[in-house]
């Protein structure tokens, strides 16, 4: 295999298929060699086919036609020694940089040794971005978010970088910082680039080949090489007024500025705010949390006020110190606790398996078309159905025990979050899939490393309505036919014209509900809150 043939493109078509029996070349006879260690640089119009010559490089995509051969070898499957840039960063929110850096590895090596996390360190180094390690992408800048993405790339040491337009959507300050990073970054690692983009300028800065793609036919219309002693100076290659003198002195300046940052003098992200702001920030917010006792306050104030006002007996609305006594004497009875954790338990039991029931059929439909198709008049059915219709044909099957409660709580919140899960499910990211994809994850890793965990803010939103609402299939079982239990307690004390007690039961409920739903809030701040608290 010669050096100068390190990829090849031996007549590559590459069709996409249309309605019906149609399809459209994208690209058609292609002919193109790119050489070992070249910065190889590809220009054309927006759809002449340059991301999906691209693709074809990294095994993503196969050709309809022709032969892709990379080292002698032809291109059957995705390859790992390719390091993929795409247009946008493509960072997991909920990953801080050296995270980012590191999911490839964890990808396709499972675990991250001491030796690829110092190697991390070193990228972050090179990038400029010592002192960032910890940050979220949401805490960065666009520049900053595409350093991490290159060295993301270089993590595993590949021998081809391929870059799809990776600095389009920058402002031209930072795109040209990010031109002298990589222009630095190729002359020290030596590894075959292929870039492209739609900016003649860049690609005269950073290549040692230019390749002209024609739209029309989808092929290499030409190929410019390039002196690498005149890389930077404003050679005269589409015209004699390009790149004037005023570019390439603005470009050495930034490069100036740029080396001390490679140097690690990054600038302290903004991010980080001084004490006297962030005292400030928590006075308010725990000034805000005072707002919940007065308007308990208010509340029971009101009530006072109706009760005494109204006249009417206490065995229709009693005060609230007359229930205030009634909860202190049934406690005494020891009618709160036992009725109280045989709620709980019935509400969070209906709620897990509820909860499970309704994410892997949400997951099921979320992926499936046919199966949503197959399904989806059942669920709607099951949701239209009232739960106190169904509630006595479930005691009539199950009887009065336990598990007909749990089932009824579990009924009661599988809808909620089995919507929430499939809108959670396919609101994943296709740039973020498209990553995954060129990393070679299987379906169990990019759900565990991406699925998941982009669903959950949507999927929490749904569990914490759910848990809520446990409580309530509880008690609606209960309510027909139980002896113990919260709903139980309120049949009892209505039989016997014990309103005060009716209204102890009642208050008890909403205590349920409100700590289920902090210990669901909780669980989120746990599991996704945290790196949303750092980037407010």
């Amino acid at each position: 295999m010669s050096e100068d043939r390190f990829i090849e493109f031996n007549t590559v078509t590459k069709r996409f298929p249309l309605s019906g029996k149609e399809s459209i070349a994208v690209l058609s006879d292609l002919d193109m060699r790119v050489g070992r260690g070249e910065f190889f640089t590809i220009v054309g119009a927006s759809g002449s086919g340059k991301t999906t010559l691209l693709k074809l490089i990294a095994g993503i995509l196969h050709p309809t036609g022709g032969t892709v051969l990379i080292g002698g070898e032809p291109v059957q499957r995705l390859r790992r020694d390719t390091g993929n840039v795409f247009q946008k960063p493509i960072l997991l929110p909920w990953r801080d940089v050296l995270q980012n850096i590191l999911l490839p590895v964890e990808i396709i090596r499972g675990d991250t040794t001491q030796v690829e996390r110092d190697r991390a360190a070193e990228l972050v180094a090179m990038m400029g971005l010592r002192g960032a390690e910890g940050l979220y992408p949401g805490q960065l800048s666009g520049g900053m978010q595409q350093r991490v993405s290159i060295a993301r790339a270089l993590i595993l040491d590949p021998d081809i970088l391929l870059l799809d337009e990776p600095f389009g959507s920058l402002d031209s300050i930072t795109r040209e910082r990010l031109n002298l990073l990589l222009l630095e970054l190729w002359r020290k690692t030596g590894k075959t680039v292929v870039f492209v983009t739609h900016s003649i300028s860049e690609a005269v800065l950073l290549s040692t080949k230019i390749a002209i793609l024609s739209k029309a036919a989808g092929k290499i219309a030409k190929v410019l090489n390039i002196d690498p002693a005149e890389k930077g100076r404003g050679k005269e290659i589409f015209s004699s007024e390009y790149i004037s003198r005023a570019v390439v002195d603005i470009r050495k300046q930034i490069k100036s500025v740029w080396a001390k940052e490679l140097n690690g003098e990054i600038v302290e992200p903004t991010v980080y705010e001084k004490q006297p702001r962030k005292l400030l920030k928590g006075l308010k917010k725990h000034y805000e949390y005072l707002l919940i006792p007065a308007g308990i306050a208010f509340v029971l104030f009101i009530w006072s006020m109706i009760a005494r006002l109204s006249g009417l007996p206490e065995y229709i609305l009693p005060l609230p110190g007359t229930v205030f006594d009634r909860f202190l004497s049934a406690l005494r009875e020891g009618l709160i606790h036992s009725n109280m954790l045989v709620t709980a338990f019935e509400s969070l039991s209906g709620f897990f398996i509820g909860s499970i029931s309704a994410f892997i059929i949400g997951y099921a439909l979320a992926k499936s078309k046919t199966v949503e198709r197959i399904m989806s008049p059942y669920i709607v059915a099951m949701q239209a159905i009232p739960i106190v219709a169904l509630a006595p044909l479930l005691i009539i099957w199950f009887g009065f025990g336990i598990n007909t409660k749990i089932f009824i709580a579990a009924l009661i919140i599988f809808f909620p979050i089995l919507i929430n899960s499939i809108v959670g499910i396919r609101s994943a990211d296709s740039e973020i899939m498209e990553l995954l994809t060129s990393l070679d994850a299987g379906p169990f890793k990019t759900f565990f490393k991406f699925e998941l965990p982009s669903a959950l803010p949507i999927i929490f939103g749904g569990l914490k309505v759910g848990i809520t609402y446990s409580v309530i299939g509880a008690v609606v079982g209960e309510f027909l036919g139980a002896s113990r239990g919260l709903g139980a307690l309120v049949n009892m004390a209505r039989a016997s014209f014990d309103t005060a007690l009716v209204f102890v039961a009642i208050i008890l409920l909403g205590v349920l509900g409100i700590l289920f739903f902090l210990i669901m809030s909780f669980l989120e701040y746990l599991l996704i809150g945290r790196h949303q608290r750092r980037e407010e």
